[in-house]
């Protein structure tokens, strides 16, 4: 009988939040729109191509400690000055998460997660997940100065590649004692694309089939929201998909809402030498960045 009315409770939310969102979007299309041709491709290309130059960025190595320090610097030039490194250990090495914090103007303490890793496994990674690193970084220099209800983390997970080993010691070990008041985690990884093919779908990811599924319902309410803001900022088509294997998986297993992005056309260069400049879609990760930011201006409600 419990369970039974929870249910119907959060539905009886989830539809409510729903048409919030579609009123609020509505609301603020043509604003939204402006900010979001602030989107590099030229930024967004210089990014990927220090990227790549920086190495195999596997755990132990001089190129992870130095694209640890790039990242760094580039949060600075955009402003930021609350960058935390989340520290750990694994087999001896020292590794750690970087991040970033945008406080909310009226709801500081809910946050926005956008993350994605920024290890790599037996290659540069321009693809996986340089893609997704160079669009979080176009992500947080738009919004530096753009004011949002609710804090934004833009976080860079270290281990992904070794079993999302970063993220899942920021899940138990800083948002478990925190106990951090998490509104959605937007996931970004592997979204390159294949050169030699036409980009033009990318997998909008909901929260499906893992337990607990208490999540699943505003999962889906959100991935939906993220599909319909792919479709109105970029030229991309959506294709439905479920979550699995990247690093919002640790907050799922805690029962927070989760969303992602993945790529459509599945690059075979992944976890080799030549998951490069050369193979990734550059026109295709700009497309995605202008729909990931149009999400999260309205994800994070902003007032612009």
């Amino acid at each position: 009988m419990f369970k039974k009315l929870a249910l119907n409770t959060l539905l009886i939310g989830s539809c409510i939040f729903y048409k919030s969102f579609q009123a609020h979007s509505q609301e603020v299309k043509l604003n939204y729109k402006n900010i979001v041709e602030q989107c590099s491709l030229d930024s967004i290309h210089k990014n990927l191509i220090e990227f790549e130059k920086l190495g195999v960025k596997e755990v132990n190595s001089m190129a992870l400690k130095n694209t640890s320090n790039w990242l760094i610097d580039k949060y600075k030039s955009y402003g930021y000055t609350n960058i935390e490194k989340d520290a750990f250990t694994k087999s001896g090495d020292n590794l750690f998460n970087l991040i970033v914090t945008k406080t909310g103007t009226i709801y500081p303490d809910s946050f926005l997660i956008i993350c994605g890793h920024y290890d790599t496994k037996n290659g540069p990674g321009v693809g996986d997940n340089g893609s997704g690193t160079v669009i979080i970084l176009e992500l947080a220099r738009i919004l530096k100065n753009i004011d949002t209800d609710i804090s934004i983390r833009f976080i860079n997970f270290s281990d992904e590649e070794g079993g999302l080993i970063g993220s899942y010691h920021y899940v138990n070990e800083i948002v478990k004692t925190a106990k951090q008041k998490i509104k959605l985690v937007f996931n970004i990884d592997a979204v390159g694309g294949v050169s030699s093919k036409i980009n033009n779908k990318v997998v909008c990811e909901s929260d499906q089939d893992n337990y607990p599924d208490t999540n699943n319902t505003e999962s889906l309410i959100y991935s939906n929201l993220l599909a319909s803001c792919i479709e109105k900022y970029s030229n991309l088509q959506v294709v439905m998909g479920k979550t699995y294997s990247s690093d919002y998986m640790p907050f799922q297993d805690k029962g927070y809402i989760i969303t992602g992005l993945y790529e459509f056309n599945q690059s075979p260069y992944a976890h080799t030498s030549n998951d490069n400049l050369e193979n990734v879609d550059i026109q295709y990760i700009y497309q995605i960045a202008r729909g990931a930011l149009g999400a999260s201006l309205i994800f994070s409600n902003c007032n612009e």
